[in-house]
C-alpha cells in the first residue's frame, strides 16, 4: 500500500491502518494532500458513500485531520477578552479581594482600570468559544434572531401549513356533512412534528449565535425562543384553518345550531362562538395536540438522535479503515446533549391543554388523556435518556429552573381568560360584554396574571427560599483533587498555549468526559486532580 502523505495520517495508529489495506484498496491524496480512503477511490459507489462519510461525520464533529501550521505563532498572535476569572486559594480570599477592589473603585493594571465582581458560575457553563463576542451588542442579535424565527414561521405557515388548511376546509363542519376523516389526523401529525422539528433546530442555531457567556442562558433564551415560535405557530395555523374554513362555509350556505347562516353573523364574538367554528376549532386543537404535538415527536425522538446515530456510526466505522483511535471513538458519542429543550415542550403541552377550554367541551376529555398518556412516556423516556444516553452535564445557577417557572404565566392566564370568556353573557350570569370591551378584558386579565406570576415568582417566593449557601473552608487546592473541571481545564485556549507556548511538563490537559484518567497533575498550573481509568460494566 503506498504510504500516506506526512500529516494527514492524524496519528501512529491511523497510519497503521493505511498500511494494513487489502491490495487494491489503495490511498491516495487528494489536491489539497488529505489522504482519501478507499471508499473514494474505488469507483463511483465508494465515491458517493465516500462523500455520505464525510457529511456524517462531519455533523457528529469529527474533524478529517489535524490542522498544520506555526503553533507558537498562532498562539502568540491570540488576543485575549475583556474578561478573566481569577481563582484565589479560597472563598474568604476571593470575598476580601472582591470588597478592597469595590471599596477602592477598582484596580490600576498598566493603566486600565480592574474590576472584580463574583460571578454565580462554574468552569463546564462557560461557553469558552463565545467568550470573545461583545455584551454590548447582545440585545441587537437576540432582536435580529427574532426575526429571524418570524421568518421561519411565516415560511411555513404559507409553503406547507396553508395547502393542508385549504383542503382541510372542504369539510363543512356543519350536523349535515361528514367531519374529516383519520388521513387528516396523519397529514396533520406530520405537518406539526415537522414544524416543532424545524423550529427546534432553528431557535437552537438563533439561540447559539446570540453569543451568550454562559450555558444557563442561552438555554433560558432558547425557552423562551422556542415556545414562543411555536406558540404563535399554533395561532398562525389555527387561523389559517379557521378562516379558510369560515370562509368556504359561508359559500355553502352553513348555519348555526339556532338555523341562522354564518353569513348573518355579524361580530368576531358570534362567528366564534358559532356551532361549526366551535367545531372547527376543536377538531383543529385535538388534530395539532395528540398525538402530533404530545407525542409524536418524543417517539421519533430516540430514534432519530440514538438508535438511527448509533447503528450508522457503527457501518461507517467499520466500513472506513482510516476512522480509526481517538476519531472512531469521537464518531461513536452518541449525540444526545442535555439540554433544557424538556421545558419547553411540557410547556407547550400546557398551552395546548389550556386552550382547550377554549373549545367545545367533548374534547377536554380526550385531550387530557392524551396528555396524560404521552407525559407518563416522556417521563420514562427521560429517566432512560438522562441515566444511560447523556455524557454528563453541569448547570452552575437556577437561571434555566426560574425561566421556566416564568414562562408558565403564559398557560396558567390561558385559564383565567378562558373563564371570563366561558363566564360572559351565562345565565344568571355577574357580567355581559359584547364587543371591543371583551377583548381588552380578556387582555387586561391576562396581562395582569402574567406580570403578577413574575412579580410572585421574582419577589415574594425567594423571601420563603433558604438562605445563600454560607462559605466554605474547602480550598482550592482539595476541591481541585476531587474535581477534573476546573477553571484551567476546561480554557480550550489556556490548556494549548501551556503545552505549546508556554512549554509546561505536564502541561495542563483539556478536560474531557470520560478522559480525566488522563490528566496528570501540575500544583504549578493549579491542576491537582489524579484518578484511575474507570471500571467498565460490562
Amino acid at each position: 500500500a503506498a504510504p500516506a502523505p506526512s500529516g494527514a495520517a492524524g496519528g501512529g495508529g491511523e497510519a497503521a491502518g493505511a498500511a494494513g489495506q487489502a491490495p487494491g484498496s489503495i490511498s491516495a491524496p487528494d489536491t489539497t494532500g488529505r489522504s482519501l480512503s478507499p471508499m473514494e477511490v474505488n469507483g463511483i459507489r465508494w465515491k458517493f458513500f465516500g462523500a455520505v462519510d464525510r457529511l456524517m461525520l462531519d455533523i457528529w464533529g469529527v474533524p478529517s485531520e489535524f490542522e498544520t501550521g506555526d503553533k507558537d505563532t498562532i498562539l502568540s498572535s491570540m488576543e485575549t477578552t475583556e474578561f478573566a476569572w481569577v481563582v484565589f486559594a479560597s472563598e474568604e480570599a476571593r470575598d476580601l479581594a472582591v470588597q478592597d477592589a469595590q471599596a477602592k473603585g477598582g484596580l490600576n493594571w498598566n493603566g486600565s482600570t480592574l474590576m472584580l465582581e463574583e460571578r454565580d458560575a462554574e468552569p463546564e457553563s462557560i461557553r469558552w468559544d463565545y467568550i470573545g463576542m461583545d455584551v454590548s451588542g447582545l440585545p441587537g442579535r437576540i432582536l435580529v434572531g427574532s426575526f429571524q424565527i418570524a421568518g421561519c414561521l411565516i415560511f411555513w405557515a404559507v409553503f406547507f401549513y396553508l395547502p393542508y388548511a385549504w383542503y382541510q376546509s372542504s369539510y363543512q363542519y356543519d350536523a349535515n356533512h361528514q367531519a374529516p376523516d383519520g388521513i387528516m389526523f396523519t397529514i396533520m401529525s406530520f405537518l406539526v412534528t415537522g414544524g416543532n422539528a424545524v423550529m427546534y433546530f432553528v431557535c437552537g442555531v438563533v439561540s447559539e449565535n446570540c453569543g451568550f457567556h454562559y450555558e444557563e442562558q442561552r438555554e433560558s433564551v432558547y425557552m423562551v425562543y422556542y415556545c414562543i415560535a411555536v406558540f404563535l405557530n399554533i395561532l398562525l395555523d389555527m387561523w389559517l384553518t379557521v378562516y379558510i374554513s369560515y370562509e368556504v362555509m359561508v359559500g355553502a350556505g352553513a348555519h348555526t345550531f339556532g338555523g341562522k347562516l354564518l353569513s348573518e353573523l355579524d361580530t368576531v364574538q358570534d362567528i366564534f362562538e358559532s356551532y361549526p367554528i366551535q367545531k372547527t376549532m376543536g377538531f383543529q386543537l385535538f388534530a395539532y395536540a395528540f398525538p402530533a404535538t404530545f407525542l409524536t415527536p418524543f417517539i421519533i425522538e430516540p430514534i432519530a438522535l440514538i438508535l438511527v446515530p448509533f447503528h450508522l456510526m457503527k457501518k461507517v466505522i467499520g466500513s472506513n479503515p482510516f476512522l480509526r483511535t481517538w476519531r472512531a471513538e469521537k464518531a461513536m458519542s452518541i449525540f444526545v446533549p442535555m439540554d433544557s429543550g424538556r421545558y419547553a415542550d411540557i410547556t407547550i403541552n400546557a398551552m395546548l391543554a389550556t386552550l382547550a377550554l377554549f373549545v367545545p367541551g367533548g374534547w377536554i376529555l380526550y385531550l387530557y388523556a392524551g396528555l396524560a398518556v404521552s407525559h407518563l412516556y416522556i417521563y420514562l423516556m427521560d429517566h432512560y435518556r438522562v441515566l444511560r444516553c447523556v455524557p454528563g452535564f453541569l448547570y452552575a445557577s437556577s437561571t434555566i429552573d426560574k425561566f421556566a417557572l416564568k414562562i408558565t404565566s403564559i398557560p396558567i392566564g390561558f385559564i383565567l381568560v378562558a373563564i371570563f370568556q366561558k363566564a360572559n353573557c351565562m345565565a344568571d350570569g355577574a357580567f355581559c360584554i359584547k364587543g371591543p370591551k371583551l377583548y381588552a378584558l380578556l387582555i387586561e386579565a391576562f396581562i395582569v396574571h402574567v406580570i403578577v406570576q413574575i412579580l410572585a415568582i421574582k419577589v415574594l417566593i425567594p423571601k420563603f427560599a433558604l438562605k445563600d449557601n454560607p462559605r466554605t473552608d474547602v480550598p482550592y487546592k482539595e476541591c481541585a483533587s476531587v474535581t477534573a473541571a476546573n477553571w484551567f481545564s476546561v480554557n480550550p485556549a489556556y490548556c494549548l498555549r501551556s503545552k505549546y507556548f508556554y512549554k509546561h511538563s505536564p502541561p495542563m490537559q483539556l478536560f474531557l468526559r470520560g478522559k480525566e484518567h488522563l490528566m496528570q497533575p501540575n500544583p504549578e498550573l493549579g491542576q491537582h486532580f489524579k484518578d484511575k481509568p474507570a471500571v467498565s460494566e460490562f
